[in-house]
């Protein structure tokens, strides 16, 4: 019982190892694919909010331009005469018409020198740079300027007049741009404009500008940067498009697939041992079973052995004629019912070793002897064998036997009773008035003893099973060839204790079994 079920645990060990494996392994490709599907859709997030922000500006460019030259007339006027507040009111009238969300205003010379005065502050130090930059490369690459009253961007363009150039500069809050990035953004996902200044200026987000934002650094913390899925500049301006992932999205989602995997993995532990206490039922069902089978092979073989020994002894007498002369009919009826109480004993001691060997209760007494005097006492045991069935072995020693002994450490009457059984087999299934040869020889370590036959050979569909037990040939059984089908299984088991080998080669015409032992020792004569 404990060999099957320590076989049980270990199996269901094993299992539940595999599959924790398993399960392990799923549960990484699901999050890795899970990460790879966001990144696959940050970059679509970023490209799309890149090409719609660069849409933006560009439009935008082409309506301060378009304002331009609508108002060129006015914008002519006011680079002549810069002092008329009359003009200047009636330029932004019309900026404040035609852009009703911006910021600020101003013209200047093609050199980016200012026409008008900036007296409400609106313009800062940044956007003079982008100004006199404007006036020298002629790009406009949008970036976020600060301001107390509003974060905004300038969009700038040149226009030709009869007397010069003209630097139109018109500026826009930033929070326009948050309508796009809030169009774009997924969820778990954070999109921004950023500006490529060490770590990253945060410039835009769905929100809005950056000042919106509840933080006292606008630039991306490290942490932020390890959160980074997918980055796209937008062309035309200074930004980048960026996509964030949330910090509890992977987090949340491996927390999820740790939490189904544990369920299914304790409800397969849950089964292994319901499994496991059913199995321990079973064994014990199937050893008491046993207990009963082998108490009573055990009470059946010995309680036949002994009465079937005396009327094999009794038979043989009246056979043999010492109780007196019998009839030829009744000396043949009664070889007849010896041959049949031969059968029942051997049947009895083979169900006997079978027993023993499943039990483990099979002893073995070992000891150094000469093989080939082992194997000239199993020929002679099986001289009935070979007259029952007019058959003559043929034992064929090794040429140096004469001169050199091969010792063998061996249970004598156990290598006896495999020998006996290939004798036998030999003389009942191999060629009427066959000669079956007997070999000895040596092998490097090892000594090989074979037994041919020269019948019909092994069936095809016993090759792979002839040494389970209960094996004969579906043309024997029913047919005069008596046999329990035990005796190459028990002869297996013996060569086993024995560190040697059973096997055999067969053709249409003739079979070969052989056994291997391991030599102890040679001695020179």
């Amino acid at each position: 019982m404990a060999g099957h079920m320590i076989k049980h645990i270990i199996f269901i060990v094993m299992t539940t190892i595999l599959v924790g494996c398993l399960l392990i392994l799923l549960g990484m490709y699901r999050y890795n694919d899970y990460r790879q599907y966001h990144e696959v859709i940050a970059n679509e997030a970023v490209n799309s909010l890149a090409n719609a922000i660069t849409t933006f500006i560009s439009e935008r460019q082409r309506l301060v331009r378009l304002f331009g030259e609508n108002n060129l007339v006015l914008l002519q006027q006011l680079a002549r005469d810069p002092d008329n507040i009359k003009l200047e009111e009636q330029l932004r009238a019309e900026a404040s018409r035609f852009f009703p969300s911006h910021f600020s205003l101003t013209i200047t010379d093609e050199q980016g020198e200012l026409y008008l005065e900036d007296y409400d502050g609106l313009m800062g130090e940044l956007c003079f740079n982008d100004i006199r930059e404007f006036a020298v490369n002629k790009k406009n690459e949008p970036r976020v300027h600060p301001h107390i009253e509003a974060y905004h961007f300038d969009i700038m363009s040149i226009l030709e007049t009869n007397d010069n150039k003209i630097i139109l500069f018109i500026s826009f809050r930033a929070d326009i741009l948050a309508n796009a990035v809030l169009s774009t953004e997924l969820p778990g996902h954070q999109l921004m404009l950023t500006y490529p200044t060490g770590s990253g200026l945060i410039e835009v987000s769905s929100e809005g500008a950056r000042n919106v934002l509840a933080r006292d650094n606008y630039l991306l913390t490290a942490e932020e940067g390890a959160r980074l899925l997918a980055s796209k500049e937008v062309l035309g301006t200074s930004w980048f498009a960026e996509d964030f992932h949330h910090p509890d999205l992977f987090i949340k989602q491996r927390n999820e697939i740790i939490s189904q995997f544990i369920f299914i993995y304790i409800a397969f532990l849950a089964a292994c041992l319901i499994m496991l206490m059913y199995l321990r039922k079973e064994e014990k069902r199937r050893k008491l079973a046993e207990s009963h089978k082998d108490d009573f092979l055990s009470l059946v073989s010995h309680e036949l052995r002994t009465p079937l020994t005396a009327i094999n002894g009794s038979i043989g007498l009246v056979v043999n004629g010492v109780t007196g002369d019998i009839s030829t009919k009744a000396h043949d009826m009664l070889a007849m019912a010896q041959q049949n109480c031969i059968r029942l004993v051997h049947l009895v001691n083979d169900l006997l070793d079978m027993q023993k060997i499943e039990a483990g209760k099979m002893t073995y007494n070992k000891n150094e002897v000469l093989v080939s005097e082992v194997l000239e006492r199993s020929v002679e045991g099986c001289q009935s064998y070979a007259e029952q069935h007019q058959i003559t072995y043929e034992l064929i020693l090794p040429p140096k036997q004469a001169t050199s002994k091969i010792f063998v450490n061996i249970d004598e009457n156990r290598i006896i009773q495999v020998l006996l059984n290939l004798l036998s087999n030999a003389a009942k299934y191999g060629a009427k008035r066959d000669i079956v040869e007997v070999k000895l020889q040596k092998v490097e370590a090892m000594v090989t003893i074979s037994v041919t036959d020269h019948g019909s050979g092994i069936p095809a569909d016993l090759k792979n099973s002839l040494f389970d037990q209960f094996t004969r040939a579906k043309e024997h059984v029913g047919s005069n060839i008596k046999g329990t089908g035990l005796g190459l299984n028990i002869s297996k088991r013996i060569m086993d204790e024995h560190d040697g080998n059973i096997g055999y080669t067969t053709t249409a015409s003739s079979t070969c079994f052989y056994i291997t032992l391991p030599i102890s020792r040679v001695e020179s004569t």
